[in-house]
């Protein structure tokens, strides 16, 4: 005689017991890892603890280590912002790459999101790290690199490792 096959809806319950004791019918995991769904669905708690940190291991460990800072990185520069009243509001190691600009990395970093319009004389600086030099009397955004101040604008500046940029907020 053949099997009869009915279309019976079973319950959230019903089906999760079918599945406990009857491991590979009716599950497309069961059926394809069959090993693995008797460890999930079948096996003794050891095993399901084991199996779990056996996953989360494989999973977190090349994460943890396999991640480098940028693999088209070819340098890295510290910048740090001060703002009107000298205090240093921002101060850590960037790196960049061998397109990079001065200007185009600090206009995208998350953190400092620099802002400003181009000018006939270049790009003028208005807004570092959420502070916009409009918002005080007679303030502008002074750049220094290694402790010198820039004699040429953001837009042409060089960068070059282990170089030190210092955006401050000058008063005229």
């Amino acid at each position: 005689m053949g099997r009869v096959e009915s279309k019976v809806k079973l319950s959230r319950k019903t089906y999760q017991m079918f599945k406990k004791y009857s491991p590979g019918a009716g599950d497309g995991l069961t059926k394809v890892f069959p090993f693995f769904a008797t460890i999930l669905l079948k096996g003794k708690t050891k095993m399901k603890k084991l199996f779990l940190f056996l996953v989360l291991i494989f999973t977190l460990v090349p994460l943890m280590f396999g991640c480098e800072k940028d693999s088209d990185s070819v340098g890295e520069i510290t910048v740090i912002v001060e703002n009107n009243v000298g205090d240093e509001v921002f101060n850590e190691k960037i790196a960049f790459g061998e397109d990079d600009t001065l200007l185009g990395l600090l206009q995208n970093h998350p953190t400092i999101a620099l802002k400003g319009e181009e000018q006939s004389f270049g790009f003028y600086i208005t807004e570092v790290f959420g502070i916009d030099a409009n918002d005080f009397e007679r303030t502008y955004w002074s750049i220094s690199v290694n402790g010198e101040y820039s004699l040429v604008g953001i837009g042409d500046i060089e960068l070059i490792t282990d170089d030190v940029i210092t955006l401050s907020m000058l008063t005229y």
